[in-house]
C-alpha cells in the first residue's frame, strides 16, 4: 500500500506484510534518497518513517542551500565566501590540467590561476541524492575565453560528499 504524507510531499511510503505479522516499510525520496524499515507494528513503522524522512529532508535541504549558494559565490568569483563551506582538506577536482587540489589554499591558488585564463559559469539544473548519501548536481557549465568566446558549452554532473555541513569533496562526471 502506498502512502503519501501531508507534511512530507517529496516522500513515497510503501508498506507491505513481508512475512505472518512482520511488515516491511519502504520510504523514498523523489529525489532518490531511500530506506528501509521493518517491524510488528505498521502504526508504528509509519511514524519512525516520517520521523527518520523529516531529518533526511533536513539534511537534503541544508546540502541544497549549501550548494545553491556555492555556485552563486563561484559564478560571482568570491572565493572567500566558498572556503568556510569547505572543510579545510577539502579534495577538489582540477578540471582544466586534471588532478586534485588539496585545501582551502589549494583550490583558492587553483580558482585563481583558471580565472586568469578563462571564465568559467557553472549554473545548477538539478540535485539528487544518491544511494550512497553523496549529493549530484546536474550543471550547465559554460566556459569563455576572456574575450567572451564560449569554448565549452555542456551538461556535466558534480560529485559531492558532505559531512556536517562542509564540503569534502567534489568529482566531475562528464
Amino acid at each position: 500500500m502506498k502512502v503519501k504524507k501531508g507534511n512530507l510531499p517529496n516522500w513515497t511510503f510503501d508498506v507491505e506484510e513481508a512475512s505472518a505479522g512482520v511488515y516491511r516499510l519502504r520510504a523514498r525520496h523523489n529525489l532518490g534518497s531511500s530506506f528501509e524499515l521493518t517491524g510488528q507494528d505498521p502504526e508504528d513503522l509509519s511514524k519512525r518513517a516520517e520521523t527518520d524522512a523529516e531529518e533526511m529532508e533536513r539534511e537534503i535541504s541544508k546540502g541544497h542551500d549549501l550548494l545553491k549558494f556555492v555556485y552563486g559565490a563561484f559564478n560571482r568569483r568570491d572565493i572567500d565566501a566558498i572556503l568556510p563551506k569547505m572543510h579545510p582538506e577539502v579534495e577538489w577536482p582540477n578540471g582544466m590540467e586534471g588532478g586534485w587540489v588539496h585545501g582551502h589554499e589549494g583550490v583558492r591558488a587553483y580558482w585563481t590561476r583558471q580565472w586568469g585564463i578563462v571564465d568559467p559559469h557553472v549554473e545548477p539544473v538539478s540535485v539528487e541524492a544518491s544511494d550512497d548519501g553523496r549529493v549530484i548536481v546536474h550543471v550547465h557549465q559554460v566556459v569563455r575565453d576572456l574575450a567572451g568566446t564560449v569554448l565549452l558549452d555542456r551538461m556535466v554532473e558534480h560529485v559531492y560528499s558532505i559531512d556536517e555541513g562542509l564540503i569534502q569533496r567534489m568529482e566531475i562526471r562528464e
